[in-house]
């Protein structure tokens, strides 16, 4: 009885485990593979025509989009503000002077190739959005009042 109670519990977990993933195209999987080859802990979504994949590479948690076609449209990931182009923390600190303040940094690369950052952060009673390209180029995306 415990072993048929078991193996139902594990069909049903395998069930629901199967059928939660939604349906992605093989030329989207094969693109993922390519890209990032070592990456772990993978979970597709769909986000209206494109699939979001979260997963984790080199221990960043990154989240990449694919058309059906398999196009690799755009990925992101969080890192530490230290680890921003120099051009951009010497832009970000002649501007807000943050060289003590905590930062959120999300880099977002194109599928071109191109990177962006979005830099969230508290200054002189306010919360800022900025968005830098990589020569330290700012703009204001969101500033709100605390």
């Amino acid at each position: 009885m415990r072993k048929a109670m078991a193996m139902m519990f594990m069909v049903s977990v395998f069930s629901v485990s199967v059928f939660a993933q939604p349906q992605v195209p093989k030329e989207a999987l094969e693109a993922f593979n390519r890209n990032f080859p070592r990456a772990s802990y993978v979970q597709w979504d769909r986000k209206g025509v494109l699939h979001m994949v979260s997963f984790v590479q080199e221990n960043d948690k990154v989240t990449a989009y694919f058309d059906d076609k398999g196009e690799l449209l755009k990925y992101t990931r969080y890192i530490e503000s230290r680890n921003l182009p120099l051009t951009v923390q010497q832009a970000m600190n002649q501007a807000y002077d943050l060289s003590n303040k905590d930062r959120t940094v999300m880099e977002v690369t194109q599928g071109d190739g191109s990177t962006t950052y979005l830099i969230s952060f508290e200054h002189k009673g306010r919360n800022y959005i900025v968005q830098s390209d990589a020569s330290g180029v700012l703009t204001v995306i969101k500033k709100e009042k605390l």
